[in-house]
C-alpha cells in the first residue's frame, strides 16, 4: 500500500502544471473563430452601407402623357416633362455630417461586443484554471481519503482498530469524491462553453497556474485612460454630436424645398415648352421636430455623463475589491504556510499523537483554506481581466 508521501510525490510527478501564458493565444482563436463575432462583423458593414445612403440628392422624375382627344378635331395632347427636387445645400451637409457619426458608432458597437469577447473568454481561462488547479488538489486529497480507509480497514481487520474510525474515513472518502466528481462536471461544462466560443474548435487551454501579476497603475491615471478609451463612452459622446447634427439637420429642413425642371406640351400642332419651378411652403410637416431635437441634445448629454459617472464608480469598486483581495491571499498564503502538511500530519495519526477526529479536522482545515486561495485567485485574475477590457 502506498503511503500519503509516496502518493503526493507521484501525483505531482504525473501532473503537468503549465504557466498561465496561453490567455492571449485563446483570445486570438476566438476573434478568428468566433461565430457572433463574424455576424456582427458583416451587420457592421450592412450599418455602414445603410448609413451612407439617403445623403444625396433624390432621383430626378421624368414624366410622359399622351392624352388622345375626343372628338378628333381636338386633336392629342402630348407631355413631357424632368423634374429634380432638392433642398437647401445645408440639409445635404448635415445629413451627410451625421452619416459620418452614426459610422463611427457602430465601429464603436463592433469594438464594444469584441472587448466583451475578449473578457467572456479570459474569465473563462480564469475559471478553466481554477478548476484545473481544484481538480489536481481534489484528486491528491482523494487518494490521501482512499488511503487512510484503507489503512482503518486493515486495523479493523487485524484486531486493531475500530468501525468509528472506519466510518469516518469512509465518510470523508465518499465526501471528496462528491465534491471531486462536481468539479470535473463544472471542468467539462466550462471546456464546452469556450468551446462553443472557439466556434466549436477545442482551443486546448490546459492551464492549472495563474500568472504572479499586480495592478500597480495609479488608480487615477487608470481611470483616465480607461475614460478615454471605452468605446461605449465614445459612443454616447458620438450620439451627443449626432443629437446636435440632428437639431441642426431639422432647423435645414425646416426652410422652403425646391424643385425644377422641363416641361415640353404638344397640341394641335402647336408646342410649348420651358422651365418648371416649385417650391414647398413649411407649414405642418416639420412642426415640433426642432423642439424634439432640442430635448433629444439634452437627453443624450445627460445620458453620456451618467454613463461615465457610473461606470467610473463599478471600476473605483472592482480596484477597492482588488486590493482587498491582494491582502487576503497575503494572509491565505501566511495561514497555509504556518499550518502543518500533508505528511506531517498522515505522521502523527500514524504514530498515535493525533485522534482520526483531530486527523480529519485538520486535513479539512488544511485543503478548505488551498480551495479558498484558488477560488480568491480565480477571482482576483478575473477582476483584472475585467479592468483590462479597454486595452483589448
Amino acid at each position: 500500500m502506498k503511503t500519503i508521501p509516496a502518493l503526493i510525490i507521484a501525483i505531482a510527478m504525473t501532473t503537468q502544471l503549465s504557466a498561465w501564458t496561453s490567455l492571449e493565444n485563446v483570445q486570438k482563436q476566438v476573434l478568428q473563430n468566433n461565430k457572433k463575432l463574424k455576424a456582427e462583423a458583416e451587420l457592421l458593414n450592412a450599418k455602414t452601407f445603410s448609413h451612407k445612403s439617403g445623403i444625396s440628392l433624390p432621383d430626378p422624375i421624368a414624366e410622359y402623357n399622351y392624352l388622345k382627344g375626343s372628338p378628333a378635331s381636338a386633336g392629342n395632347q402630348k407631355e413631357f416633362s424632368v423634374t429634380q427636387s432638392f433642398e437647401f445645400p445645408t440639409v445635404y451637409t448635415r445629413k451627410k455630417q451625421l452619416s459620418e457619426i452614426h459610422i463611427r458608432q457602430s465601429a464603436l458597437e463592433f469594438d464594444h461586443h469584441r472587448q466583451n469577447l475578449m473578457v467572456e473568454t479570459g474569465l473563462l481561462c480564469a475559471e478553466l484554471t481554477k478548476l484545473n488547479k481544484l481538480s489536481n488538489i481534489l484528486q491528491v486529497q482523494k487518494q490521501n481519503a482512499e488511503t487512510i480507509a484503507e489503512h482503518f480497514e486493515k486495523l479493523l481487520n487485524e484486531g486493531k482498530g475500530n468501525i468509528l474510525d472506519l466510518n469516518k474515513a469512509r465518510l470523508q472518502r465518499s465526501m471528496i469524491n462528491n465534491e471531486y466528481d462536481k468539479c470535473m462536471a463544472d471542468l467539462l461544462g466550462a471546456r464546452l462553453t469556450i468551446t462553443s466560443l472557439n466556434g466549436g474548435i477545442d482551443p486546448g487551454f490546459q492551464d492549472s497556474l495563474f500568472p504572479t501579476v499586480a495592478f500597480v497603475q495609479d488608480e487615477q491615471e487608470f481611470l483616465r485612460n480607461y475614460s478615454e478609451a471605452d468605446p461605449m463612452l465614445k459612443y454616447f459622446n458620438q450620439e451627443s454630436q449626432a443629437a446636435e447634427k440632428m437639431l441642426s439637420l431639422s432647423r435645414a429642413e425646416n426652410l422652403p424645398k425646391f424643385e425644377a425642371g422641363y416641361h415640353y406640351q404638344g397640341i394641335l400642332g402647336q408646342s410649348f415648352e420651358g422651365i418648371h419651378a416649385g417650391i414647398t411652403i413649411p407649414l405642418w410637416e416639420n412642426k415640433n421636430k426642432v423642439k424634439q431635437k432640442k430635448s433629444y441634445a439634452l437627453y443624450t448629454g445627460a445620458a453620456a455623463e451618467d454613463y461615465r459617472a457610473l461606470k467610473l464608480a463599478e471600476l473605483a469598486s472592482k480596484i477597492s475589491r482588488l486590493q482587498g483581495l491582494k491582502k487576503t491571499l497575503e494572509d491565505f498564503n501566511k495561514s497555509i504556510e504556518s499550518m502543518q502538511g500533508d505528511t506531517l500530519l498522515y505522521k502523527a495519526l500514524m504514530s498515535g499523537y493525533m485522534t482520526s477526529t483531530e486527523y480529519f479536522t485538520e486535513m479539512n482545515y488544511l485543503y478548505q483554506a488551498k480551495k479558498e486561495t484558488i477560488k480568491l485567485e480565480a477571482e482576483y485574475h478575473s477582476l483584472i481581466i475585467q479592468l483590462k477590457k479597454h486595452q483589448y
